[in-house]
């Protein structure tokens, strides 16, 4: 591996993530409505649990209409800073505005809705197992080693999800983000 690369991953790694309970289809956590004496409450089901992922770039906030720079960016500058020199390592041509670091997640079978066209996902970290099963044309899925290899796919399009693993997984994904009409 490119010692470059690794240095960028080092810094990465040493991002404090927080849990995120926003990412329903990766985790399978899910959101119902309480009735009876608790009516109108919300409370979170026990399907999936909260997991380690944040998004960097531009990010599609919630009842702001439009894409806007994620908070991530200047709360965390050099992780950022990272995050984009691993792409200018990876391919340098390679157009994104979106970025996800996840940690220690084992996604379930999903699409990403609201990505547009092709994503680059690479793994790395000290783990076994953990690579990405992606849907091909014909239905079947075929599993694919994206631990510190480059992976270009369409999660808009194919469904995809992670093999099971040891050890700690890192995980980087780019990609362009879905315009709505409403948006800019």
């Amino acid at each position: 591996m490119d010692n470059k690369l690794q240095k960028y991953f080092d810094i990465v790694m040493t991002f404090k993530m927080r849990s995120n309970v926003h990412r329903h289809n990766v985790s399978g956590l899910r959101e119902i409505k309480q009735y009876g004496k608790h009516i109108g409450t919300k409370h979170w089901t026990k399907i999936g649990n909260p997991i380690k992922s944040q998004n960097f770039g531009l990010v599609r906030k919630f009842r702001i209409a439009g894409l806007h720079p994620a908070s991530h960016n200047t709360k965390h500058p050099k992780i950022y800073e990272a995050l984009q020199e691993i792409i200018k390592i990876l391919d340098p041509t390679f157009e994104y505005d979106g970025i996800t670091v996840n940690k220690n997640v084992e996604a379930l079978p999903h699409r990403d809705t609201n990505n547009n066209g092709i994503s680059l996902i690479i793994g790395f970290g000290e783990y076994k197992g953990g690579g990405l099963f992606v849907e091909e044309n014909d239905g079947n899925f075929k599993l694919h080693d994206i631990n510190n290899k480059p992976l270009y796919f369409n999660g808009s399009h194919q469904t995809h999800y992670t093999e099971p693993f040891e050890g700690t997984r890192w995980t980087i994904i780019y990609y362009k983000i879905k315009k709505h009409k409403n948006n800019s």
